[in-house]
């Protein structure tokens, strides 16, 4: 059972991100960042989220599968306000919108639970603050993994061009242009 949960835990976690760089994962994240316009292009912003929606339940359900399978028994407090709360936290430390965010944030979330738990029984009281924390300093939860600097992908257009691109100048036009602002903290 043990490598079995390993197995899907990374093929879920290649398929996911396959799926955030495809297109479909491009249009929904358009989708939630500006729905009229998506629908403008012609896609049906509430068959996007459906199929989202439909893509999470399958995730959702094979990890209830393991979780009854591990466990030879389904209770019904899995479905209680606590446990969607532990989930819902791990979530948010680990940083929205990255694959190995929940991940990373379950790793954090329960290293701190079995040390506080060998402290104190109320670890509760010590744990609240720090997700306080987190989430009013860290918006990204611990994703600041993410903003070390990838190399350069070839095919990707360098950040002064998507600028350039967005105030209206054409695409390749040089950063002096005129008309072509220059990029926040970049100098022209």
């Amino acid at each position: 059972m043990y490598w079995a949960a390993w197995a899907v835990l990374l093929v879920t976690t290649v398929v996911m991100a396959r799926f955030k760089r495809s297109p479909f994962g491009m249009v929904l994240r358009a989708t939630h960042i500006n729905p009229r316009r998506v629908n403008a292009f012609g896609y049906s912003v509430f068959r996007v989220q459906l199929l989202a929606y439909v893509f999470s339940g399958v995730i959702t359900g094979i990890s209830g599968f393991l979780l009854a399978n591990l466990t030879a028994f389904a209770s019904p407090s899995y479905m209680s306000w606590q446990m969607s709360g532990d989930l819902i936290v791990m979530i948010v430390i680990g940083g929205i919108g990255l694959v190995t965010g929940p991940i990373l944030g379950t790793v954090v979330f329960l290293v701190l639970e079995e040390m506080f738990k060998g402290i104190t029984q109320h670890w509760m009281l010590l744990m609240g603050p720090i997700i306080v924390l987190i989430a009013l300093l860290g918006k990204d939860g611990f994703s600041w993994v993410k903003r070390f600097k990838r190399p350069d992908v070839p095919g990707r257009q360098p950040a002064a061009t998507v600028s350039a691109a967005s105030h209206g100048a054409p695409v390749n036009a040089p950063l002096g242009a005129p008309g072509v602002a220059p990029v926040a903290g970049e100098t022209p």
